[in-house]
């Protein structure tokens, strides 16, 4: 293009050459088994309660960290998520999440 601008060359080589384009893979995720293991076998309630929102509520990682004590409700089995772009959304909560929650402020609050 740069030779043809310049008018060194009257058309560009590279007219007809086709580029083979890159193949996408999707990435490797873990089988659920392994991902239940990894959860009961964290020792730590509060890294155990992280693990459990990630894996069974579905949250991102920044919505597990910005989670607060007052955002989870144990009547509605809910948790107030704050998400990208200031958008709050209510997720219910799982019962192995709710354990692990449950574990987690058993700790804290005691």
């Amino acid at each position: 293009g740069w030779l043809v601008e310049r008018r060194y060359l009257q058309r560009s080589p590279m007219i007809g050459v086709s580029v083979p384009r890159r193949e996408r893979r999707l990435p490797r995720v873990l089988d659920w088994s392994q991902v239940e293991q990894i959860v009961a076998g964290e020792r730590k309630p509060r890294d155990r309660t992280i693990l459990a929102l990630l894996a069974y509520g579905g949250l991102r990682r920044g919505e597990v960290m910005a989670a607060d004590v007052g955002d989870y409700s144990r009547e509605a089995a809910s948790l107030m998520v704050h998400g990208k772009g200031n958008k709050d959304r209510i997720v219910p909560v799982g019962r192995h999440a709710r354990e692990a929650i449950g574990a987690w402020l058993r700790r804290v609050l005691d």
